[in-house]
């Protein structure tokens, strides 16, 4: 499924706002958000290949964590950025899942087929994920499930950015 998105943000009030919506205006999720609580980033340069396919694998080290107080909410605004190339052919698909109690679930956009790479030249990718997220400490991972070969990931950053 194609997807566009509209950013709007006034910074004269202090507002961030996300608007998702597909080509056919089918779905819109919207997101907004005051000003930054926090901002969580790892990095990591060595390489690592994952070669499990059709299973979702986390990303090795791409791990962020962050407690949102009891009573409040929070807007998550999470991208993953990473050379990445497949061998031996398939597809990598991606996504970012928060574990929060125990309860796993997926970032949006999520429709379990959000392509990240299938060539088998080097290249920098990013995707980017947005909700609002209850009361609990989070758990964000970066997975990757491959439709076939090896997907070697480097040179990677997973950043949040936590808004009001």
């Amino acid at each position: 499924m194609r997807r566009r998105i509209l950013f709007a943000c006034l910074s004269s009030l202090l507002v961030f706002t996300v608007f998702w919506t597909d080509v056919n205006a089918q779905t819109l999720f919207s997101y907004s958000g005051t000003f930054v609580r926090r901002k969580l980033a790892r990095t990591q340069t060595a390489g690592s290949q994952i070669s499990a396919a059709n299973a979702w694998v986390t990303v090795p080290g791409a791990i962020l964590s962050y407690a949102v107080p009891s009573g409040t909410s929070d807007l998550f605004n999470v991208s993953f950025s990473a050379e990445c190339a497949k061998i031996l052919g398939g597809a990598a698909r991606i996504r970012v899942i928060d574990t929060v109690s125990g309860v796993v679930f997926a970032l949006r956009p999520y429709d379990g087929g959000q392509a990240f790479c299938s060539s088998a030249s080097v290249a920098t990718y990013t995707g980017t994920w947005v909700r609002r997220l209850g009361a609990g400490t989070h758990t964000l991972q970066v997975q990757i499930n491959q439709t076939g070969g090896v997907t070697a990931i480097d040179d990677w950053t997973f950043e949040l950015v936590v808004y009001d």
